[in-house]
């Protein structure tokens, strides 16, 4: 996860790639309606996933999450439900701030857009919780 979190904040710009790069790197969530049916995820080069869904297959891609800002703050509230969010323009591009009210956990991150910035702290916010 340190690798994708230095290109993402190396990038001038969000890409499809980074997008299925987080994708992949979160374990490829699936639409929530197919969320719990013991779907297993068939990667494809081009980052995205096909699954089944009875005798068919549905080819999934990643949302958009380094340059949406609607995409990444659904992400961060199905991965940190409850946490609150922020970012503020910065005169190297913008901050993203993440912060849990209820442990007082924080991160923060600078990137050249504010979905990117997101993107950094999301990740962050995972790796520091499972490390402690």
């Amino acid at each position: 996860m340190i690798d994708l979190i230095t290109r993402l904040e190396q990038a001038e710009a969000g890409s499809r790639e980074l997008d299925a790069a987080i994708f992949k790197g979160l374990g490829g969530p699936l639409p929530p309606k197919f969320m719990g049916m013991g779907i297993t995820l068939e990667w494809q080069a081009d980052g995205s996933a096909l699954f089944p869904v009875g005798e068919m297959q549905i080819r999934y891609s990643p949302p958009a999450y380094t340059t949406s800002l609607d995409a990444i703050t659904a992400l961060i509230g199905e991965k940190l439900p409850g946490w609150m969010k922020g970012y503020q323009d910065d005169p190297k591009g913008a901050r993203a701030y993440l912060s849990d009210p209820d442990s007082g956990r924080a991160t923060s991150s600078l990137a050249k857009t504010p979905a990117t910035a997101f993107c950094i702290a999301l990740l962050r916010a995972i790796k520091d919780g499972e490390h402690g």
